[in-house]
């Protein structure tokens, strides 16, 4: 496993950067931020469906080799020096955002990874169980004759 506690030190030595505690709500920290940076948890996928900008740090190459981070909409970066280039990529973005790829790429996750995320997950689902007990009741009545 590699050593990743560079991430840390890094981090912690730029002024704008914020750990944030797990006693927050996650999705308002996302909101809040600029950006992500992750290790490769759900959070990454989280901030991208909140169309935040996303850089992966991954503990090992597992991380990189996850479908969910497959995509050209998240920055990679294994190194320091990886590292403060995406960052880079990401302050100069913010000045001119249409200039850069990144936000058409994270426009195209959402559409398609993320298309159902509308709110009516619940209703789908409820739906769903609905029809499955439907037909377990009708196999049932079936049984009886």
């Amino acid at each position: 496993m590699s050593d990743t506690n560079w991430i840390a030190r890094e981090a912690a030595s730029r002024p704008h950067v914020i750990f944030s505690p797990a006693t927050h709500n996650l999705h308002d920290i996302i909101r809040a931020s600029d950006a992500v940076v992750t290790q490769g948890s759900t959070v990454g996928i989280e901030a991208l469906a909140l169309n935040k900008p996303v850089i992966l740090c991954p503990a090992t190459h597992t991380a990189l080799l996850n479908g969910s981070y497959d995509t050209p909409a998240v920055l990679k970066a294994t190194t320091k020096s990886e590292l403060n280039a995406a960052l880079h990529r990401l302050t100069v973005l913010k000045t001119d955002e249409g200039a850069d790829d990144l936000v058409d790429e994270r426009q195209r996750f959402i559409t398609d990874y993320l298309y159902k995320l509308d709110g009516g997950s619940a209703a789908r689902v409820a739906a769903e169980l609905g029809s499955l007990m439907s037909l377990y009741r009708m196999s049932r009545s079936k049984e009886k004759f």
